[in-house]
């Protein structure tokens, strides 16, 4: 009699680096699950294809469809390995048993792909990620051009693509931040920048928008919680010292008792009439009233961490409405204005004073020449539009 044929091979078994990152991912620790993976090469498909989620998950989109050109062969072998096994079980003959010369699917290869979870779903994923990757370009673009309209437009389409993933949610809604500040919308502004915050707490670069959208409207206790908050995660030397100087510099402005901006806050001219400001007012309090949180078909994170600014933030709309719709209230703030910035003048005169002839120290002041220079330095090192939409600020990665 003729021979027994062969046993099949036996199945491929993840090694135990590839198990305990795909652990480790559902732990929402990530980046102890890269670094794990990064210190070994990719020996089987599962591995690879564990990173690539990962990546995707992190927001790094490049390093994400990097990762899976590497293994372009057994990716464009998923189709015809889902065809294969959906008519085994569907009883129906194969096409390596019906010896199709089109499949490329080889048995080593077939059994390799049978250790993937959800392969189908990972094409889905990589497809995505390219749709994400050209949304964001686009935007880059759009932005670097001066269309700051289009590229909010841009990345408001990359967030409703990005759900679910609060890293691209984060970056998305950071992105968004910079272009409404560049609109003078401060306060769409800071609402992106605070829901960017409460969707990735541990993104930096999101928490420094935050520090100075509080910085421009004049809310310097806000600003040095936020800095506060940013000096507890772990930064690079440069970020810490940017954010020492810029907690220093808004813990001073605290002092001095400035009043809130709220003509910037309402996005009006100084000169607009109570009609007008009751206009800007109505449309602020309806775009951020807290039961608007889940707009744009906002993933649960998003309006969840949207809420929490919102609630914040409707408030402060109703008080700038108060203030400045109300002669003597408007008299009693202007007011406070000017004795701040007499406290402000005076502080510099005193700092100037003891700076033998290198002028006064105030990062904020962007109107006077002594100290200016140190102003423009640490703006255009942290948070300038151009150095954001130069590259620095649009970072797929996170340091996670």
């Amino acid at each position: 009699p003729p021979p027994p044929p062969p046993p099949p091979p036996p199945p491929a078994v993840p090694d135990l680096a590839t198990l305990k990152a795909e652990a480790l991912r559902f732990l929402d620790r990530r980046d102890e699950a890269l670094a794990m993976l990064k210190s070994k090469k990719a020996t089987n498909a599962r591995r690879a294809c564990v990173e690539i989620r990962l990546y995707f998950d992190a927001g790094n989109l490049s390093a994400c469809l990097e990762s899976a050109a590497e293994i372009k062969d057994v990716l464009d072998a998923i189709p015809d390995f889902a065809a294969r096994r959906a008519a085994g079980e569907d009883g129906g003959e194969t096409a390596k048993d019906a010896d199709d010369p089109t499949s490329e699917l080889d048995d080593e290869l077939a059994e390799e792909l049978k250790s993937v979870p959800d392969p189908e779903g990972l094409l889905l994923l990589l497809e995505k990620a390219a749709k994400i990757g050209e949304c964001k370009d686009r935007g880059r673009e759009a932005f670097k051009s001066g269309k700051h309209k289009e590229a909010l437009s841009t990345y408001a389409e990359a967030l409703r693509m990005s759900s679910g993933t609060p890293a691209l949610e984060g970056l998305f809604l950071s992105n968004m931040c910079a272009c409404e500040q560049a609109l003078g919308q401060f306060a769409d502004a800071l609402s992106s920048a605070g829901t960017a915050v409460g969707v990735a707490p541990r993104y930096v670069k999101a928490r420094s928008r935050l520090a100075t959208i509080y910085v421009e409207l004049g809310m310097y206790d806000d600003a040095v919680a936020a800095y506060g908050a940013m000096l507890e995660l772990p930064l690079e030397a440069t970020e810490a010292s940017q954010s020492r100087a810029g907690l220093a510099a808004a813990t001073q402005k605290a002092k001095q008792s400035h009043p809130v901006d709220w003509i910037k806050l309402l996005g009006v001219s100084p000169n607009a009439s109570a009609a007008e400001m009751k206009k800007a007012y109505r449309q602020l309090a309806l775009a951020h009233h807290p039961d608007k949180a889940n707009k744009l078909g906002a993933s649960a994170g998003v309006a969840k961490a949207r809420a929490a600014i919102s609630s914040k933030l409707f408030k402060h709309v109703g008080e700038a409405n108060r203030v400045l719709t109300d002669a003597t209230e408007r008299m009693r703030w202007e007011n406070a204005r000017s004795k701040a910035e007499r406290a402000a003048r005076q502080a510099s005169y005193a700092t100037q004073s003891r700076a033998t002839g290198f002028g006064h120290f105030d990062p904020y002041d962007r109107k006077r020449g002594a100290g200016s220079s140190y102003y423009d330095d640490f703006e255009e090192e942290a948070f300038s539009y151009d150095e954001y939409a130069a590259g620095e600020m649009y970072d797929d990665g996170y340091g996670w």
